[in-house]
């Protein structure tokens, strides 16, 4: 099939490739220098600092309502505290007021570990973060003040680190990969659907935790091609990718996202419905319930399955957990599985609760439960 018939068919569903607006800042950039109004946590440090004492700056762009960030948080704070006596610095900003960030850091949940500044009028959102299109979004600027990496802090920034800190890091990769993201998002401009797959397919060779190339990809393999195979394929890939083994916990948060998004599928036919509650499952046991959002996608993947007294159960835990406005968006969720549970009820087709100690076999999973509630996505 011709590359226009694809784009006249994701017109026809209300759907495009949505290219990325022109970056301001990219690989092998000269990193600006922040403009911090205020730091909520500290002295705080900057870019020139950073260089001077040859040191590699993670600088994480972050909201206190963003549901992502308070997962890449932890990952963030727990990889500080193992290299920042390394050469490390971190640096988180947010464009919020200054009292709602104080607030924020000072409840601690999540904690952390690294400083936080509230950006000067928006002047270091300006500079880093024109054509980025959401939050989180981290930068790693190198030892010389040089861009190394941009993207999702849980996709691929742990490993840069690492190697610009052991002296590993392959500048020319990276020049590689930004040419590469340019690709794309020419290709994605031109609706040009063979070349855009091409590009991600490249991309996710060099780095296959890379968020933008991964989605990409499952949005050509589901919306325009239609190719139910090779999208389930890619989810399965991506779950792997994103998979850290040496420490699982590290990549909890990331892999329960993934998990999360093929869980709101609607349509069963496109749903690796194993897949995504082995993924939920096993982020869940990592993290251990200390990220509620970890927790409320193993609520979701108990409910796809029918198993409505664990998803209410899974999600209280999740609710326990979570404070402020996360918390009202996980009882909002909370509400809705009661709520399915008591129509049940009514019914006359309720499944007795699971007590302690007793049998899962007493629940008998639903072929297409009502759809849950989502949070909204993150926002730039």
């Amino acid at each position: 099939m011709s590359t226009r018939g694809f784009t006249i068919a994701s017109f026809a569903v209300g759907l495009v490739l949505a290219p990325a607006a022109a970056r301001a800042l990219d690989v092998g950039d000269e990193a600006p220098e922040i403009a911090i109004a205020h730091w909520a946590n500290g002295a705080g440090t900057s870019v020139a600092d950073a260089k001077k004492e040859k040191k590699v700056l993670v600088i994480e762009f972050w909201a206190t309502w963003c549901g992502p960030c308070r997962q890449s948080i932890p990952h963030i704070s727990k990889l500080y505290d193992e290299l920042g006596a390394k050469g490390l610095s971190v640096v988180g900003v947010s464009r919020e007021a200054k009292e709602k960030v104080a607030d924020f850091v000072k409840k601690g949940n999540p904690k952390f570990s690294y400083f936080v500044g509230v950006d000067d009028g928006g002047k270091t959102h300006a500079a880093y973060m024109e054509g980025v299109a959401g939050i989180p979004h981290a930068f790693v600027i190198d030892q010389k003040g040089v861009v190394a990496w941009q993207g999702h802090p849980m996709g691929g920034m742990e490993g840069v680190v690492r190697q610009l800190l052991a002296g590993k890091f392959n500048s020319e990769n990276a020049k590689k990969m930004a040419a590469l993201r340019e690709r794309l998002d020419n290709a994605k401009e031109k609706q040009d659907i063979e070349g855009a797959e091409k590009a991600a397919d490249l991309i996710l060779a060099l780095d296959p935790t890379d968020d933008d190339a991964a989605s990409t990809k499952m949005t050509i393999l589901r919306h325009m091609k239609q190719d139910r195979e090779g999208y389930l394929k890619a989810f399965r890939d991506r779950l792997k990718a994103l998979t850290n083994n040496d420490d699982p916990a590290a990549s909890a948060g990331a892999v329960a996202e993934a998990a999360g998004k093929m869980l709101d599928e609607s349509d069963l036919a496109w749903v690796d419905l194993p897949a995504a509650v082995n993924a939920a499952k096993s982020a869940a046991d990592a993290d251990k319930g200390k990220t509620p959002a970890v927790s409320a996608v193993l609520a979701r993947a108990y409910y796809r399955l029918g198993l409505v007294d664990k998803a209410i159960a899974t999600q209280k835990s999740a609710v326990s957990a979570a404070k402020d406005e996360e918390r009202a968006e996980m009882e909002v969720v909370l509400k809705f599985y009661e709520q399915v549970k008591e129509e049940a009820r009514k019914l006359g087709s309720a499944q007795p609760a699971v007590t302690p100690g007793a049998s899962d076999e007493k629940e008998k999973p639903a072929a297409a439960p009502p759809e849950a509630p989502k949070a909204g996505p993150a926002k730039k």
